[in-house]
């Protein structure tokens, strides 16, 4: 100091009782107090970096305040990185000429964790104070840091605090400047900071992968061309690492260290899980080290939630579910559940009351879970587990079939909505318990897929459904139960004929008819029977069908089984239709309606109505088709079946076409394809949408129809119906050319014909003539243009 003239910034506290005038550089020094490199590499995240820079603006207002900005996120999540990209960014923008002072608290490190003293004495040395003049006494450091600080932005130099790898048991609040931003990153959620929380999530795929390819070349140049050559191989490892950059910055060094290793062989290492996170491990770098510091600054009581989550196979639990499993109250679990939540080792589902955790997280916690197993009564919360999958499975089952209990909402869900709300969202872990659980424990794995069959079917989860009757089959024959096992094998032969594989799904029938006979099971053979007598019709064997269905009504009215009769009556009902005996099958479909009417049956009674409509309209009766079609609509709708409502709306479209009401059948064709649609059947959706196209043309609604007609075209391309494909192609390609759109209706047709070909040769040549006639009309407006011309 010379005079009254400073260099730099200086401050005049009283410290130990004597005046101390301090000259400060007039930036933030080099050393603790600066910023690393920004990574070379910093990929998908655009948006949130804009989001921080917004909120740490200083332009933006408040400079008589502290303005904080706490960025929360997982262990490798990448929270660093982004503070550091920020860091940079504002200083390039000139927003902080004093500087950035970013200080690594090691918050969940206890070897390395810095309490309040040390903190604020390393962010004083940062900020230039010499040690001699940092005070022993915390309240006085933490005055001199805010006073420093303080001063840079007086003389117009602010500075940017980064407060790094914060715990809630930081004080942080000590370490906040007296006004300006400040930064901090944690991987709790520190909601009781002054300021703005933003939560950072791991990339996507396509994120992921270019984040493997930016790395990868980073470190062997542009020569290394794995990523771009497999992208197949390198989406899956990026799906492996779940999106997390620490693990994708680990396998990059992996692979960067083995030039000579296939992208494909590291996948196989990555897809066996229970080495998984053994894999992403490299030098001193590893997934698992990361995921330990947030588990060991857990209580007690949160790591063995944390633990017991794994028993649950699927990828995610409800609170009730992890009440089970805790085995302690639904209050106190919710409460560690929102703690983890805050620890970012599990994360709110999108249905409120459900949790999901990271793939690696779970791996991790199921490999921290073994050497606690007796600790923690694992094998006990198991059960409990099982129980309350089974227990509550056949409550919410009791709206889905409602012969099941007089009173399905005493059972537990007080609405068909409520309990397939919970199916629908359980359904992943249902499914996981259930293979987890066929070894050890067969009776919980066939009860709990053989009550979902009906469920699956009503949803159309057709996938789903055959994957765990072939579970229940394989289970019931591998541990000698022969009643279930004819009960599972129905199940596989009902998803085989529900997937258009009838013929597969006859032998299937035949197969379960036999083991109930052997066993004694009347009612099982009875309904293989039935089953089996609808399938024979659908691949063509009428004759035979209508055999197999009149004996099973027969055997169904002389055990009074009047469901089973029912059901019968509706096979027979479709086979003989199908053998042209359509005044027959009238009788006999309204025989099976008015049988599911008395016993209360509604579902089976809008199956049965429609299936009337449709006959009663073959032989020229459409208003009493109507009529039937409309009550079966009504039916469906009371049962919630939406895939069933899509199938009778497009029927009673059909009927009232037959009465020459096709704008009323236009309307009942959205209704349909929005109802199939919701039910996530494809190849109705795409039917509906074809016959909707054809009826607004036949109503002169050519325009409308002309958008409709490619989407149904789409459709049955997606669910791999050539023939269904060309036929809306073709439809189109003959709307097309009379709009006079002659060059479309020749693409539109060309595509028709091709598709026919080979599989349905009279419709390719009635494709390919219209396509040669608008090829000739083509030519001859071009020749007029020309003329005109």
């Amino acid at each position: 100091m010379e005079g009254n003239r400073f260099e730099g910034v200086a401050t005049g506290p009283v410290i130990q009782a004597r005046d101390v005038t301090l000259r400060l550089p007039a930036t933030v020094p080099a050393g603790l107090g600066g910023v690393r490199a920004r990574g070379a590499e910093f990929v998908g995240r655009t948006a949130v970096l804009a989001e921080v820079l917004a909120l740490i603006d200083p332009r933006d207002g408040g400079a008589g305040v502290v303005r904080v900005s706490a960025v929360a996120g997982m262990g490798g999540v990448g929270k660093t990185e982004l503070a550091v990209q920020a860091a940079h960014a504002a200083t390039e923008l000139g927003w902080f000429p004093g500087g950035v002072l970013m200080i690594d608290l090691h918050g969940y490190d206890p070897r390395q964790r810095l309490d309040e003293a040390r903190a604020l004495a390393s962010l004083l040395r940062a900020l230039g104070v010499p040690d001699e003049h940092i005070p022993p006494g915390d309240d006085e450091k933490e005055r001199l840091y805010r006073t420093v600080l303080g001063a840079y932005a007086e003389r117009g130099r602010p500075v940017l605090v980064v407060l790094d790898n914060a715990a809630p048991a930081t004080p942080v609040d000590r370490l906040l400047p007296g006004r300006g931003p400040v930064l901090v990153t944690s991987r709790h959620a520190l909601a009781e900071l002054p300021g703005r929380l933003l939560d950072l999530d791991v990339l996507d795929d396509d994120d992921g992968v270019e984040l493997l390819r930016r790395l990868i070349t980073l470190r062997r140049g542009p020569a290394d061309t794995r990523v771009a050559d497999h992208p197949g191989d390198a989406r899956r490892i990026a799906g492996f690492c779940g999106g997390l950059p620490l693990a994708l910055e680990i396998v990059a060094a992996l692979l960067a260290a083995r030039p000579a290793k296939p992208l494909a062989e590291l996948a196989e290492e990555l897809a066996a899980e229970h080495t998984r996170l053994s894999t992403l491990e490299y030098r001193r770098r590893a997934v698992r080290a990361a995921f330990d510091l947030s588990y060991r600054a857990l209580p007690d009581g949160q790591r063995r939630l944390f633990r017991l989550l794994a028993v649950n196979r699927g990828p995610r639990v409800s609170t009730a579910a992890a009440t089970v499993l805790a085995g302690t109250d639904e209050r106190s679990t919710r409460r560690d559940l929102e703690e983890l939540a805050e620890a970012h080792l599990i994360e709110p589902w999108t249905t409120p009351g459900w949790w999901r955790m990271h793939d690696l997280v779970r791996l991790y916690a199921a490999e921290t879970a073994g050497a606690h197993r007796a600790e923690d009564g694992a094998a006990g919360a198991w059960d409990r587990l099982l129980d309350h999958y089974l227990t509550t499975t056949e409550k919410a089952l009791a709206h889905v079939n409602p012969l099941a209990a007089d009173d399905p909402g005493a059972q537990g869900f007080a609405s068909r909505t409520e309990a397939f709300a919970w199916l629908d969202a359980e359904l992943p872990n249902l499914s996981a318990a259930a293979f987890a659980a066929s070894a050890r424990k067969p009776s919980f794995a066939l009860l709990l897929t053989l009550n979902l069959a009906r469920y699956l079917e009503r949803r159309r989860l057709l996938a789903e459904w055959e994957a765990l009757a072939v579970l229940a089959r394989d289970t019931a024959e591998r541990v000698g139960d022969r009643h279930h096992e004819a009960v599972a094998t129905t199940s596989v032969g009902l998803v085989l004929d529900a997937t258009g594989r009838s013929a597969e799904a006859v032998a299937a029938f035949r197969r379960s008819a036999e083991l109930a006979r052997a066993n004694g099971d009347d009612l099982g053979e009875r309904t293989a029977l039935s089953n089996l007598g609808g399938a024979l019709q659908r691949i063509g064997r009428v004759d035979e069908a209508i055999g197999v269905c009149r004996e099973t009504v027969r055997l169904c009215r002389a055990a009074a089984d009047r469901q089973g009769h029912a059901l019968a009556l509706g096979n027979l009902g479709a086979a003989l239709d199908e053998a042209g005996r359509t005044d027959e099958a009238v009788a006999v479909h309204r025989k099976a309606a008015e049988l599911h009417g008395r016993i209360g049956d509604r579902h089976g009674a809008g199956a049965a109505l429609s299936n009337l409509g449709v006959a009663l309209g073959k032989i020229g009766r459409h208003a009493e088709a109507v009529r039937a079609c409309e009550e079966a609509v009504a039916a469906c709708r009371e049962t919630g079946d939406r895939y069933r409502e899509g199938i009778v709306l497009g029927n009673l479209a059909l009927a009232l076409r037959g009465t020459g009401d096709e704008a009323a059948a236009v309307r009942r064709y959205v209704e349909a394809v929005e109802a199939l649609h919701d039910s996530g059947e494809l190849s109705a959706e795409a039917v509906a949408r074809f016959e909707w196209g054809r009826t607004l043309i036949a109503a002169g609604n050519r325009d409308e129809a002309l958008t409709v007609l490619p989407r149904a075209a789409a459709l049955h391309r997606e669910a791999g119906n050539r023939h269904g494909e060309a036929s809306a192609l073709h439809a189109l390609g003959l709307g097309l050319v009379d709009a006079g759109r002659l060059p479309d209706a020749c693409a539109a047709l060309a595509r028709a014909a091709d598709g026919f070909a080979g599989i349905d040769e009279e419709s390719r040549a009635l494709a390919a003539s219209a396509l040669e006639m608008t090829r000739k009309l083509a030519a001859l407006e071009r020749l007029d243009g020309d003329a005109a011309g």
